[in-house]
């Protein structure tokens, strides 16, 4: 019985070594892949972004948007471009900046679009009809409900207006970028 004995804790020590090295096996490789995963899920930053041509190709009257080294901002139209700077003109003052001092180059353009305008017209008109079916559903004197009449009409106009002052946006387009 002494024999049977040591061979089954014999056994049961084996078991339990390999259950432990099938452990630590199975937690390295999860460490190693995850690793792996990781390194994989990291973007790499990319340094620049066009070429200076790209900035030497733009007309004179653009409007940029241009962030320096030093984290200040220059805003204006392109008086000129060279292949060493550009320089912008602001309220009637061209300031100038080297283009190792430029970290982005920004062309600014107006994004016009109708949408705010047709949207405004809509809910001023639906506005209109909902005063107008209010007055209406109300015991009010002749003149009143002739006047709700144009409730709708001046709502309409009302809201395009309003979309109207809604719809001048600027829309920056990164051109040049670097480090």
């Amino acid at each position: 019985m002494g024999i049977n004995f040591q061979l089954s804790i014999n056994k049961g020590i084996k078991s339990m070594k390999r259950k432990i090295a099938i452990s630590c096996r199975v937690a390295l490789l999860s460490v190693i892949a995850f690793g792996q995963m990781s390194v994989l899920s990291q973007k790499v930053p990319q340094s620049v972004f066009g070429a200076w041509q790209d900035v030497m190709a733009i007309q004179p009257r653009e409007q940029l948007d241009i962030r320096l080294m030093n984290g200040k901002g220059l805003k204006g139209t392109v008086d000129a471009v060279t292949d060493t700077e550009i320089s912008v003109s602001h309220e009637g003052k061209i300031v100038g900046a080297e283009r190792s001092d430029i970290k982005q180059v920004y062309r600014v353009t107006q994004k016009r679009s109708n949408r705010p305008v047709i949207f405004g017209a809509i809910i001023g008109a639906v506005v209109g009809i909902g005063g107008t079916a209010a007055v209406a559903a109300t015991n009010g004197a002749d003149g009143i409900r002739a006047g709700a009449a144009v409730l709708p009409v001046v709502g309409t106009l009302t809201g395009a207006l309003v979309g109207l002052a809604f719809r001048n946006k600027t829309k920056k387009v990164l051109i040049f970028e670097q480090n």
